[in-house]
């Protein structure tokens, strides 16, 4: 298992994808820093359902006593001078409540470490005697896992450091909250990454692989508010995976990190399952 591990770093580091990975993070740290402001993937879904409980502090700025129009109207100059003299705003904060954009960046680690592997064929030459493919399979999940887990960590540290940096101290975090955060992120980063390399062991294929993972967050949370119109449940949506991230970074209750990590081990283990069996059952070409 060791020494599949090995050799996943060493094509890791040697292949343009994991590159252009990290080009992307910090691109996407970038735009985030230099517009004072967070974007995300998929559709917002953080306003869905809230928890009268969760009280968090509000921003104040000079944008509080302006009009949508003026705002539309500001340049980034003056739009970043306000920003910047808010208060009650952590930029930091708000660039890790939306680790979900790392999503995308996950799709590239599914594609190096797995993907390529079982579409190009080169499984069936690691494959052998004294590697089996349940010793293959768990190799690949957790330096997959470790991967992502790794990425969310740097993501956190960046992003602090460039907003520091770049920015100010005044719309920063403290470094330890941000880690503490970020530790609490980790089960649903995992189910993130779960859901992708399933998908990978059960496909087999790059093209399709991508054809899926690419739509896959948007199409399964449109999923969920058909779900929600169609059962009336509205508290459903408080356990999809971009609103987990997103809550545990604003002071969750005990209840609510509890049953949100019970959803993300439900999805690692389901999904875990499925692409175990499907691995297992497949012809190796």
């Amino acid at each position: 298992m060791i020494n599949i591990i090995k050799a996943d770093i060493y094509r890791l580091l040697r292949t343009k994808t994991f590159y252009i990975a990290i080009a992307v993070m910090l691109f996407m740290i970038f735009l985030s820093i230099y517009n004072v402001e967070v974007g995300c993937i998929g559709l917002n879904m953080n306003g869905a359902a809230p928890f009268p409980e969760q009280q968090t502090e509000t921003m104040h700025s000079e944008l509080e006593n302006m009009s949508l129009d003026e705002i539309a109207d500001l340049s980034l100059s003056e739009y970043r001078r306000i920003m910047l003299n808010a208060e009650n705003y952590e930029l930091d904060k708000n660039i890790i409540a939306e680790n979900i954009n790392l999503y995308y960046i996950f799709i590239f680690i599914a594609v190096a470490v797995i993907a390529s592997d079982l579409s190009s064929g080169c499984v069936k030459n690691t494959l052998s005697s004294s590697i089996g493919r349940n010793k293959y399979f768990f190799s690949k999940i957790i330096f997959s896992h470790i991967c992502c887990v790794v990425i969310l960590f740097a993501n956190t540290f960046l992003s602090y450091f460039a907003n520091r940096i770049f920015n100010s101290a005044n719309i920063s975090a403290e470094l330890g909250l941000l880690l503490k955060i970020t530790a609490m992120q980790i089960p649903a980063i995992l189910a993130l990454a779960s859901i992708l390399t399933g998908i990978a062991f059960i496909v087999k294929k790059t093209s399709i692989f991508n054809t899926i993972a690419i739509p896959f967050i948007m199409l399964a949370q449109l999923l969920l508010m058909g779900i929600v119109r169609i059962s009336g449940v509205d508290n459903i949506m408080n356990y999809e995976l971009q609103v987990i991230i997103n809550r545990l970074a604003h002071d969750p209750t005990k209840e609510y990190i509890i049953k949100s990590y019970a959803v993300c081990a439900v999805i690692i283990i389901v999904t875990d399952i499925i692409g175990y069996i499907c691995f297992k059952r497949s012809e190796i070409k």
